[in-house]
């Protein structure tokens, strides 16, 4: 069961590589955007789902959570294709670093900020939270199989 899982993320993981090489960066960036359009898409479905059969309480936390993943991916996103072109890679590897770095600090920002100051509950937070993480890592599978 694994096995064959690790293999079509492994294709997957390729085929992004090979299209950053082949047809440069623009394409890659729409790829992103095509990632970061699945995670809102799935979370939004959650929170849909929780919403109906639950409370709109619930909703609004899985919202938050997905959000304090999906808000910082966006911005990572742009930073590191702010810069493009094969005379600045010192600046590409710069912004992925910096990049990653805000990331990392908005995400843990986002959370407090929706955890504190708006007391969303502590559980729907994280599976909203854990569905925008899981869709990321899904989001080639989905991405691909639609563009072929």
């Amino acid at each position: 069961f694994i096995k064959p899982f690790i293999l079509r993320f492994n294709l997957a993981t390729d085929k992004i590589c090979e299209d950053m090489s082949n047809r440069g960066p623009v394409f890659v960036q729409k790829n992103m955007d095509s990632f970061l359009l699945v995670q809102l898409a799935i979370v939004a479905i959650a929170a849909l789902v929780a919403g109906l059969f639950i409370k709109w309480q619930v909703s609004i936390g899985i919202l938050s959570g997905g959000l304090a993943v999906i808000v910082p991916g966006w911005v990572f996103v742009k930073k590191l294709f702010y810069n493009t072109g094969a005379t600045q890679a010192d600046k590409i590897m710069r912004n992925l670093y910096l990049g990653e770095v805000l990331k990392l600090v908005l995400i843990g920002a986002i959370s407090i900020v929706f955890l504190v100051v708006v007391k969303v509950g502590l559980l729907p937070f994280f599976v909203g939270f854990i569905a925008a993480q899981l869709a990321h890592w899904l989001a080639p599978f989905v991405v691909f199989r639609h563009k072929r």
